[in-house]
């Protein structure tokens, strides 16, 4: 084949990854009502993992609950499970608890937040300075909070349907 013919075939291309840079970086993903600001942002389709960096703070939305923090990496779950989530640098997460979106939480930080698999549940992890604040009901804080959740399979309306799991904290 010619170099012409060869530059104008790209159907056996695949997107890797997507990596964007700016002061900042907008993204908005209406149909998974989330939104991203940034100074920059990657993800790679293949290993489906995210990665947000802001010098000052990066906003992360997804439906109620909103993020901020300087550096995230998220590796999404299989099927609507948890995934995996390191965020470092001090953040705070605000959003509504599921079963009563009128009672918000706020989550506080200084050094870091984890989220990762351990003894059959997901372990969340504040790291130095942790608050966890529930309006109108109360507060823990401590140097570090660890919270145990377990991911409950909700019933399906059909074969056809996404499994979806309700996140339910365990212990703390």
């Amino acid at each position: 084949r010619n170099d012409v013919a060869a530059q104008s075939d790209l159907s056996g291309l695949e997107v890797e990854r997507i990596e964007a840079i700016g002061t900042p970086v907008n993204l908005d993903v209406p149909t998974y009502d989330a939104a991203v600001k940034a100074e920059f942002l990657e993800y790679n389709f293949k290993t489906k993992q995210v990665r947000v960096e802001d010098s000052n703070t990066a906003l992360l939305r997804y439906e109620q609950n909103e993020l901020q923090t300087p550096r995230l990496d998220y590796q999404f779950g299989e099927e609507g499970r948890l995934g995996h989530l390191r965020a470092a640098g001090p953040g705070r997460l605000l959003g509504s608890l599921p079963d009563n979106p009128s009672k918000k939480f706020e989550a506080i930080w200084n050094e870091r937040i984890v989220l990762q698999p351990h003894q059959g549940d997901h372990a969340l992890s504040l790291i130095s300075g942790a608050l966890i604040r529930v309006h109108d009901m109360g507060e823990f804080s401590a140097k570090n909070l660890h919270i145990w959740i377990h991911e409950n399979p909700l019933p399906r309306a059909n074969a056809k349907d996404k499994q979806k799991y309700e996140f339910q904290p365990v212990r703390l």
